[in-house]
């Protein structure tokens, strides 16, 4: 789980750096905003991917939390 989280956390780390670097260039850019619409097949897989690791994880999270409440 943690190698999955820590794979997440590059993917969206480097598309966020990605955008910061556009918003650099072109000041009509929200820097903020991820444009699905602009990335590319890999980098849209990539991040299906970063974010099916988080939603496990907040799963998991709810789980053993929910069950420590019994």
């Amino acid at each position: 789980m943690a190698e999955r989280l820590l794979m997440a956390w590059h993917i969206v780390s480097g598309l966020r750096l990605m955008r910061e670097h556009e918003a650099q260039l072109d000041a009509s850019i929200d820097p903020t905003y991820l444009d699905l619409e602009a990335l590319d097949e890999h980098a849209l897989e990539e991040l299906h991917t970063a974010l099916e690791a988080v939603g496990v994880a907040q799963r998991q999270a709810l789980m053993i939390l929910s069950a420590g409440g019994e």
